[in-house]
């Protein structure tokens, strides 16, 4: 007769060899509080990081308390999610806005993020991925103040009117936006609620989706100055301007001249006058870098009250 000992043990064998979950498990390579650890203790460090302005230092301690230490920007795998691509591509298309991509550090974030997407024995994927979250986070609140109060701290001198202060706590308004889930939502809500604001930054994103942003200008004379170059310069001046290809029939011309004076606010005659001659002599990097001046100025202005009338 066998011993209850031995039963035992070949109970507890067959057990654990004959039942399997049938499921994956889903892999998760640091949990919560562990990821909240190490944001924490990189943050105590940036204390001592002489590079970044003590301010931002401030900022990204602050929000990252009020957010209870948690990543914004990683999954828990410590890969980047979905809302830290998003918010690459906002960086990448920052002229939507009358803004600079280089301002936000893009190619180091690209870099970063590269290197997290495809591991590198060279690269120490923990320390680059709450690199990456922390840069994020301090590329999310530089952007947004940017959108919200403007570019210029000292306007003295460039308007008469008074500028704006800048009474935003982002720290809070980003750890608010996190909770909500709404952190591109808190983003955008950040700019002017002026109406000509509004429509001036959407003219101005539809403008660098079908622009060149050539600095080439191409001086096209008046008609009444010189009938016989005229077509052939304002030909020039629209593929410029990307309305016209290089190769087109005469009656593409016309219509694409037609186009050109009516969204520049011209009588669509497809005539070349004086008023079309000079708007087609302007590059198209000088209309875009106008516009972002407008975008900018409308930053420093309190938002006005409906009954608000400007003189």
């Amino acid at each position: 007769m066998k011993s209850p000992l031995y039963l035992l043990i070949f109970v507890v064998v067959a057990f654990g060899f004959g039942i399997s979950d049938s499921k994956p498990k889903k892999v998760v390579r640091y949990g919560n509080n562990f990821m909240a650890a190490v944001l924490k203790e990189r943050l105590y460090r940036l204390s001592f990081n002489e590079k970044i302005p003590t301010t931002e230092r401030n900022l990204l301690q602050q929000f990252y308390r009020l957010n209870g230490f948690k990543p914004v920007w990683l999954n828990q795998n410590l890969t980047n999610n979905a809302i830290a691509d998003s918010l690459i591509q906002i960086i990448k298309h920052a002229n939507y806005f009358g803004l600079q991509s280089k301002d936000y550090d893009l190619d180091y974030l690209i870099q970063l993020k590269e290197d997290l997407e495809t591991p590198n024995s060279n690269v120490n994927q923990d320390q680059t991925a709450i690199l990456f979250e922390i840069l994020l986070s301090k590329t999310y609140m530089h952007f947004g103040k940017h959108l919200n109060y403007g570019k210029v701290e000292n306007t003295e001198g460039l308007t008469h009117l008074q500028r704006k202060k800048y009474n935003l706590d982002m720290p809070n308004y980003f750890a608010n936006a996190v909770i909500k889930d709404s952190v591109f939502a808190y983003l955008y809500n950040l700019q002017p609620k002026q109406k000509a604001y509004i429509k001036l930054q959407k003219m101005v994103q539809q403008f660098v989706k079908n622009a060149s942003l050539s600095d080439k200008e191409i001086i096209v004379p008046d008609f009444r100055k010189d009938s016989v170059n005229v077509i052939i310069k304002a030909k020039l001046a629209l593929v410029n301007h990307l309305y016209l290809s290089d190769i087109t029939s005469e009656q593409e011309y016309i219509e694409a001249l037609k186009l050109f004076q009516k969204n520049h606010g011209l009588t669509p005659d497809g005539i070349v006058g004086k008023n079309t001659a000079s708007a087609l002599s302007v590059s198209p990097l000088t209309y875009y870098q106008n516009a972002a001046i407008s975008l900018e100025r409308w930053r420093w202005k309190e938002n006005w009250q409906s009954s608000y009338i400007h003189v």
